[in-house]
Formats: C-alpha cells, sequence, structure tokens
C-alpha cells in the first residue's frame, strides 16, 4: 500500500540518506569503535567580563601593531595570539597550528593560560 505523501522516489531519497549516516558515523567512531581524543593542554578559563574585555583589547591592540596589520585570516589570528601571549601559543598552537575551517577547541585553554600568565 502506497501512501500518498511518500512516493517511490521519496522513499528511496530517505534510504540513501540513512546509508549515508550509517557510514558517516562508522567513519567517525572508527574501525576499532573508538573516537579519538583531541589531546591538548587544558587551563582553566572562567567566562568573566573583565577578562573577555581586556582579551580582546590587547588582542585587537597586537592585530594592528605593525607586524600583524599586514597580514589576514588564520595568519591575523596567528600573529594575534603570538604577540599577546607567546608562550600559551607555543605550548597550545606551535605542534599542530590551526586549519582553515577547523573549530578552535584550544582557544578557552589559550585565554586560561593568558589570565595565568599576563593578566594578573
Amino acid at each position: 500500500m502506497e501512501m500518498p505523501c511518500c512516493g517511490e522516489s521519496r522513499c528511496r531519497a530517505v534510504v540513501v540518506v540513512l546509508v549515508f549516516l550509517v557510514f558517516t558515523e562508522y567513519f567517525i567512531v572508527g574501525v576499532e569503535g573508538q573516537r579519538v581524543l583531541y589531546e591538548y593542554v587544558r587551563y582553566p578559563f572562567k567566562k568573566k567580563p573583565k577578562f573577555e574585555r581586556q582579551y580582546k583589547i590587547n588582542l585587537r591592540q597586537c592585530e594592528q601593531n605593525a607586524e600583524c596589520s599586514q597580514v589576514q585570516g588564520l595568519d591575523l589570528i596567528r600573529c594575534g595570539r603570538m604577540c599577546i601571549a607567546p608562550d600559551c601559543y607555543q605550548e597550545l598552537y606551535a605542534h599542530d597550528e590551526l586549519e582553515l575551517g577547523e573549530v578552535d577547541v584550544r582557544l578557552t585553554s589559550f585565554k586560561g593560560c593568558w589570565v595565568q600568565r599576563y593578566y594578573r
């Protein structure tokens, strides 16, 4: 019995999407069934307005200096962070640079490192 809202082509499309999702999950989880965790040094960072405000001020100053004002995109992010907290940048990013389109899961730790070493 065919339902009026679900034609054969629509059912085929649903099956294709489901198969795609199953294979995607298979490749994300991996063959052994374990997710790969990204390891990096974690610094605690409490989002407080005074920390966020000062971080943005310092970062903006760095991005406007002679060296950083000549670059854009990822290079500007890299330059600003190296300027604001060079040792934090080395510890968190130097071994594995941020890539275009990557979600920056290390930013909160970077801010926590900056607060501990430079803010006080």
